[in-house]
């Protein structure tokens, strides 16, 4: 068989007509489709944000899809899902950043679910009761981007990317504080705390940071004081009894104050992470700081009942020191068991009252020399109606009274010596009183007292005898001189008889004289009465000749009207 020519013309226009048909026009609009498709693909995966997981202690309000993250009030994301934790303690919530927020997802970046909140800061969140709960975004200020994050359970109170100071303050107790508590300058809420914690490191105190706005950050210098302001506060000291309130809000929501104390320089601006301690009150900063540099230890013979660990040590109303520690550890081996006390001085308190020289070893040899020339310490009441006690330190006339006048040593402390003061001397020279009375043997006084009652109690009685005679013997001589033959008898006989009758009349029932005799035997009937009431009394109660009797009340003159 012969194979056709490929130079026939016929032919040439064959291949031609194939070689036109290869590509159909049908297939133009199903490309066309797929690189559109594929361009909004592109487009989309492009166009899409990181992801970014955050742990929640609850995935409460977070719904997948309708979830919005927002950054102050702008929508920059949304939840993608919500998923237990492999542990079940937590839930993984995975949020899609928009592209151009990328850059919000710091290391530093603070999540936490905005929902309807009530709280010792007051009320939040009220408006996602209509909109429902969203993520709010702090973005932080750190270098460098995290895909991983731990949400918060409380919103903060300011976020970190807000200009301003921000310093620590630190406390023995939270004393009601919480975020969200005003920070007050004269009354002008002028800043907040915005954290409260543990801090473990510092001996468990709590730490709070406090938060200022820039326009106030330069009212906190390097002498700034801060003091609690929440709720009452009612002290009980040897100072007596004080009632302090804040204002209203610091009554519900708690509060700190500050300020530079009367008569201190404000110092010089502080800077971010500055730390202050909180003090308890207003009062604290207006005492006298104390710096305790000598150490004394007091024994006491009285009870210290009232006398309480941080109490004042005074010199003549002065405070130069304070109460450390009450324990007999200082002095287990003291025969007496006397209560030791261990006090601190601040020389440079004491320079001002007792003058000396300005190193510690100065001040101690000044309080040698004063203890030689009389200083002593004693328990006095600050206040009477609490019962407080102080250490008040002064100088007594000691030389008459044989007392130490050295400083000794008690555990290597020197040891200044004390004396009875206030109601336990009164008591002491009471009881040296009553040793005096007991001494006295009123045993044979009283007897010897009884006799001699007795003895004006039989010469009363014979008084009375003699009185009823001599009334007898009138009677007789009246009788006779009024017989006829009395009449007879010569007149000398009766001028005597006359002036005997004359001598008895007047000591009849009716004369001046019978009266006198009575009243003067009534008189030492009552006096002996005293007596005896005297020496019972004595004899049961001795302490009565100085502290009287129950019912030893003065009675009012008569005539006169209470």
């Amino acid at each position: 068989m012969n194979e056709p020519d490929s130079s026939d013309p016929e032919i040439e226009e064959l291949h031609a007509e194939r070689a036109g048909r290869s590509i159909s026009s049908i297939w133009i609009i199903p490309l066309i489709a797929v690189l559109i498709g594929g361009w909004l693909v592109w487009d989309h995966y492009h166009s899409l944000g990181p992801l970014a997981e955050v742990t929640f202690v609850t995935g409460e309000g977070l719904v997948e899809g309708k979830t919005r993250v927002q950054c102050r009030s702008v929508e920059v994301g949304q939840v993608e899902a919500v998923r237990l934790n492999d542990d079940l303690t937590s839930v993984v919530v995975t949020i899609r950043m928009e592209k151009d927020a990328a850059h919000l997802l710091r290391k530093d970046a603070r999540f936490w679910v905005v929902r309807p909140r009530v709280g010792g800061g007051g009320i939040s969140g009220l408006g996602t009761i209509v909109s429902g709960s969203y993520v709010e975004l702090d973005p932080g200020t750190a270098a460098g981007t995290s895909s991983q994050f731990t949400g918060l359970e409380q919103p903060p109170v300011t976020a970190q990317s807000i200009p301003g100071l921000r310093i620590q303050l630190t406390a023995d107790k939270s004393g009601g504080l919480n975020p969200g508590s005003p920070v007050n300058y004269r009354g002008i809420e002028v800043g907040k705390i915005e954290s409260r914690e543990l801090d473990l490191t510092r001996n468990g105190n709590v730490t709070f940071s406090a938060y200022f706005a820039p326009e106030y950050a330069g009212l906190v210098t390097e002498n700034t004081r801060f003091w609690n302001t929440t709720g009452i506060r009612l002290d009980v000291g040897a100072d007596g009894i004080s009632l302090k309130t804040g204002s209203l809000e610091s009554l519900v929501a708690g509060g700190v104050e500050f300020g530079v104390p009367d008569g201190v320089d404000r110092g010089a601006p502080v800077s971010d992470g500055a730390v202050f301690a909180l003090l308890a009150s207003r009062d604290s900063i207006e005492k006298r700081e104390i710096r305790p540099v000598l150490q004394y230890i007091l024994l006491f013979k009285d009870s210290v009942r009232g006398l309480n660990e941080s109490a004042p040590v005074e010199f003549r109303g002065i405070q130069i020191g304070q109460v450390s520690k009450i324990s007999f550890d200082f002095a287990p081996d003291d025969p007496e068991r006397r209560v030791p006390v261990l006090i601190e001085i601040d020389p440079s308190l004491l320079s001002d009252v007792a003058g000396g020289g300005g190193t510690p070893e100065a001040f101690a040899e000044m309080m040698v020399e004063a203890v030689r020339t009389g200083l002593r310490a004693t328990l006095k009441t600050g206040s009477l109606l609490t019962g407080q006690l102080f250490v008040d330190l002064d100088f007594y006339d000691v030389f008459n009274e044989g007392e130490p006048a050295v400083v000794e040593q008690q555990g290597g402390l020197p040891v200044i010596p004390t004396r009875s003061g206030g109601l336990a001397r009164i008591e002491d020279k009471v009881m040296q009183v009553l040793n005096h009375i007991e001494k006295l043997q009123l045993g044979p006084v009283i007897d010897n007292t009884n006799a001699a009652l007795a003895s004006i109690h039989t010469a009363v009685e014979d008084s009375r005898e003699t009185i009823a005679n001599l009334t007898k013997a009138s009677a007789e001589l009246e009788a006779i001189l009024s017989d006829e033959s009395t009449r007879k008898l010569p007149d000398e006989i009766k001028q005597t008889l006359a002036a005997t009758r004359e001598t008895l009349e007047g000591l009849n029932r009716d004369s001046v004289a019978y009266e006198e005799i009575t009243i003067a035997i009534a008189e030492l009937q009552k006096a002996a009465r005293t007596v005896t009431t005297l020496a019972d009394s004595i004899e049961r109660q001795p302490n009565s000749l100085i502290f009287g009797t129950a019912g030893d009340e003065p009675k009012p003159p008569k005539g006169r009207s209470r």
